[in-house]
């Protein structure tokens, strides 16, 4: 029946079987080694094992094939191998002449979070690569959003025009063009920038009818005494507002995720509260301010809804002067060469991704339990 179904003959597996073992077995070196047992059950030897050893026999040359009792010690001692020591997190101590003496507010929220990639960074001085021929993606977004908003608040830092919508939309445009966004990137940003725009000009009119006036990216620097010298702070606002009162509101935009209010009242996320300490120690030459009013972060990302305003307004002034104290110690506390550059220290979750992941050999020693997160 199975030749008249055209199906193979059942000896053929055999027969193929039997040519792989006979071509493999006219090597001038051979090893043939069978398992003894299965699952604890005693195995039979397979027929070609057994073909050899009649033949051998026959031919009176049957001691010629040694039985290599080395050979299964040499598996046994696989499994007796001395282990390595497990990875463990990295701790660099480098000398202190080399360590960093000017960091972002940005960058110091890595230093709190993840000393180890300012370690790479700044004192190794590596940094992550651009992807060859990457598309356009949510970094690129955000810059392009930060651009328009830029372009906007500058030219209009007065007064709003009654076309203040299309004026805003029109820069959104530039801006995703400038940033190379292919015409699918487009399609896509298009329309949540179009949603947060229009959430964006509404919640601008109201705020101007309280500001005297407004700064847009204002930078500065602000010198910190340390016991071994002075510490560079930089900074870059996205918009700064001064009241009637003389106190000051300061502004960041965000596309993706907002630090929540423990976060910045913990100090964890201390970019809006360092911010305010640079103004009021007059960081900031084209603002001067007797107090701060609030931190605000604005999230726009164009979905449900659009756009978000978070205030921080809970003793503004207290927080930032309490930043610049904490960010002192820290400096100091850096500046002693027995204090390493821990790789991870305080991430908000272990799925956080940094750019010095794998040269810390994260994986290695996380998974080995030595995550501590």
């Amino acid at each position: 029946m199975r030749k008249q179904l055209g199906l193979e003959a059942p000896e053929r597996k055999t027969g193929l079987a039997a040519h792989d073992f006979a071509t493999l077995a006219a090597g001038p070196n051979v090893l043939l080694t069978r398992s003894l047992k299965s699952d604890g059950t005693p195995t039979s030897p397979s027929r070609w094992l057994l073909r050899i050893r009649q033949l051998a026999k026959g031919l009176g040359i049957d001691e010629k094939l040694q039985k290599r009792r080395d050979l299964l010690q040499w598996a046994q001692r696989i499994d007796e191998a001395k282990r390595d020591e497990r990875a463990t997190r990295p701790e660099p101590r480098p000398p202190v002449s080399v360590r960093p003496r000017k960091l972002s507010v940005t960058q110091i929220e890595t230093w709190l979070r993840d000393p180890y990639a300012i370690y790479a960074r700044h004192i190794l001085r590596l940094k992550p690569l651009d992807p060859i021929d990457a598309e356009p993606g949510p970094r690129e977004r955000g810059i392009a959003i930060h651009a328009a908003l830029e372009r906007f608040l500058k030219a209009f830092p007065d007064h709003f025009p009654e076309n203040a919508l299309n004026q805003l939309m029109r820069f959104g445009e530039e801006a995703f063009t400038e940033a190379g966004a292919s015409a699918a990137a487009k399609a896509l940003w298009q329309p949540r920038f179009d949603r947060a725009a229009r959430w964006f000009i509404t919640y601008e009119r109201q705020r101007r009818q309280k500001a005297v006036r407004a700064y847009s990216e204002i930078t500065g620097t602000l010198d910190l005494a340390t016991p071994t010298g002075p510490f560079v702070l930089s900074g870059r606002v996205d918009r700064a507002e001064l009241f009637r009162d003389g106190t000051a509101a300061i502004i960041d935009y965000k596309t993706g995720r907002v630090p929540s209010f423990k976060q910045v009242e913990t100090l964890l996320s201390p970019q809006l509260p360092l911010e305010g300490a640079m103004l009021l120690h007059r960081a900031f030459a084209e603002i001067h301010a007797t107090g701060l009013a609030e931190f605000v972060h604005v999230q726009l990302t164009g979905a449900q809804p659009p756009g978000l305003a978070m205030a921080f307004a809970e003793d503004p002034t207290a927080k930032a002067q309490e930043a610049y104290l904490r960010l002192q110690k820290r400096v100091a506390l850096y500046d002693d060469p027995s204090q390493p550059y821990r790789s991870r220290e305080m991430m908000e979750r272990l799925s956080n991704v940094s750019d010095y992941d794998h040269l810390a050999r994260v994986r290695e020693w996380a998974l080995a339990g030595e995550g501590g997160e």
